[in-house]
């Protein structure tokens, strides 16, 4: 079980290394509400991506 919880977290962590990237590609460097990216888990990040996207679009 340890072992499978791992792959998770570096799977996830992974993911969260794409969407600092993607965010970074756009000039985003700090979150809407003013903390760094690198301080956002990566369900925030996500979230982060995905509201600028929407702005963008709007």
């Amino acid at each position: 079980m340890a072992l499978l919880r791992g792959y998770v977290e570096l799977s996830q962590e992974s993911k969260k290394q794409v969407l600092l990237q993607e965010l970074e590609m756009k000039g985003v460097y700090e979150a809407r509400d003013g903390r760094h990216l690198d301080d956002l888990s990566y369900y925030e990040l996500r979230n982060e991506l995905v509201m600028r996207e929407v702005i963008e679009q709007g």
